[in-house]
């Protein structure tokens, strides 16, 4: 059994250790930092009583924060915990007025999973990450590297919550202090938060400096993040919904708001925020689900009309494979909007440099001080056709243009973008070296009283994010769309 709880604290994808060991690292250095660096520069290194209640209050944070992270991995929330049974029960619902999608329907009952091999109950889905079937899944979290479901979601949102309150505890210790060092408002301390490490680079900031605007900058971000987490989880909450539910807007099993709360959180709902270790079983078994009836009819019409329509195209023959199908079509439908929005990207920052290079070559026309264009700028704009090739390959799952773009990403645009970065290097160093701000003046351009050295090289670092995002996403498109050009 011990054996077996420390298996699952080892994701199967072991690329999604990475997150976990990121998460484990900034608890690591927000208690570091607070303990030995804030409460000794508030208290003076005296050791009074307040101090010890925030050590005691940080602690128990802590405490909480692991406690719900370990519990939440090793809380096995599939149907392997189950004995499912080997005929197929009989649908509860067998339409659904106003939608007709089988895979909503097939939501609503016990119904056979492909990859498992195995019938599964109501509100249950594969996971493809998982390899398994999880009960009243709500999605896959990969900063823990497992899924969420009917067991383990009341650790997921206590641990969601303790990181957000723990975040909010840490900005309050250390604004004071952050403030007086970095000192008042200016361009500096805007790069300082935003990049820290290329401020760093350019010598705006200490080794130390560094470390605090990581750390602000980091918990700032975390804690809007956190927010929007906490906020979607209790509107599901409150609706009685799964992720997935609420995309399909299934409401049918949204009781009142105690007993939606006890589904999640169980009896002792109001304790278990107190400590991870305090017992409170969710409502139910997590295979069957009331449905909820109003006065005359029930929430989404739910009917057994056997002549109800079907997903148009289809006489309902093929529902097999549309099922085996569906999470492989869900996955690169996300990826395909990502890596549009990343195209625009691309094309908003081109047109930075487009604007860029027809003000220096209207100069005489406009007196201006933009620097004359390298012709880096103009190889790197090749790759507008290659993002042109890459957003009609969308629409039509086009392999070959997705190739093209693929390919002219690499060689005109991270590939231009990495040789520029590595070509200017001997710039960016002397740059670091200048100590006042009058050397800086006199070495560098300036252009609204920031240096363009710096400025290129925070365009330059958005670019090879973008450029390298793309990149993945369009490789992991490729390799979906591979096996049916090849049947085809």
């Amino acid at each position: 059994m011990v054996s077996r709880k420390v298996r699952l604290l080892i994701p199967r994808d072991r690329g999604e250790l990475v997150p976990i060991f990121f998460i484990l690292f900034l608890i690591c250095i927000y208690t570091i930092f607070e303990l030995f660096v804030i409460l000794p520069s508030i208290y003076h290194n005296i050791f009074t009583y307040k101090e010890i209640l925030h050590l005691i209050f940080g602690l128990y944070i802590i405490y909480n924060l692991l406690g719900n992270m370990i519990l939440c991995m090793i809380t096995d929330t599939s149907t392997d915990t189950i004995i499912c049974p080997v005929l197929l029960p009989p649908p509860n619902v067998k339409h659904v007025v106003g939608d007709s999608n089988s895979s909503v329907i097939n939501h609503y009952n016990w119904h056979y999973c492909n990859p498992c091999e195995v019938n599964v109950p109501p509100r249950a889905q594969h996971c493809h990450l998982c390899k398994k079937c999880i009960l009243k899944r709500e999605h896959h979290c990969s900063f823990l590297g497992r899924c969420i479901g009917y067991r383990n979601i009341r650790y997921y949102i206590c641990f969601i919550f303790w990181a957000w309150f723990g975040l909010i505890y840490c900005n309050a210790l250390h604004f004071d202090y952050t403030y007086e060092l970095v000192g008042k408002f200016s361009y500096k301390v805007i790069i300082a938060c935003v990049f820290p490490f290329g401020a760093w680079l350019f010598g705006l900031l200490d080794h130390f400096s560094l470390l605090l605007s990581f750390i602000c900058s980091t918990s700032v971000v975390m804690n809007l993040y956190l927010m929007f987490l906490l906020f979607k989880q209790f509107f599901l909450i409150y609706n009685g919904q799964t992720s997935y539910e609420s995309v399909k807007n299934i409401k049918i099993y949204s009781m009142n708001t105690k007993s939606n709360i006890e589904h999640v959180f169980g009896k002792n709902w109001h304790l278990i925020l107190f400590s991870p270790l305090i017992s409170s079983t969710p409502l139910g078994d997590g295979m069957t689900f009331d449905i909820y009836n109003g006065d005359t009819k029930k929430k989404n019409e739910l009917t057994m009309n056997p002549n109800s329509s079907r997903v148009e195209g289809t006489d309902g023959s093929d529902f097999i494979y549309r099922e085996r199908v569906a999470g492989h079509y869900q996955i690169s439908t996300k990826i395909k909007s990502r890596l549009r929005l990343l195209i625009y990207l691309h094309f908003l920052l081109a047109l930075i440099i487009i604007v860029q290079i027809l003000l220096y070559h209207i100069r005489s026309f406009f007196p201006s001080s933009v620097t004359k264009p390298h012709i880096w700028e103009y190889l790197w704009l090749i790759s507008i056709f290659a993002s042109i090739c890459g957003l009609c390959s969308l629409s039509r799952n086009n392999l070959l243009l997705l190739k093209l773009f693929f390919r002219g990403v690499i060689i005109f645009g991270l590939g231009t973008i990495l040789s520029t970065i590595i070509i200017n290097l001997t710039d960016l160093f002397a740059y670091s070296k200048l100590k006042t701000k009058q050397q800086h003046e006199q070495q560098q351009q300036m252009f609204f009283g920031l240096p363009v050295l710096v400025l290129w090289y925070i365009f330059l670092a958005i670019t090879v994010q973008v450029h390298s995002y793309s990149l993945y996403l369009a490789n992991t498109l490729i390799k979906s769309w591979q096996p049916r050009q090849r049947q085809q």
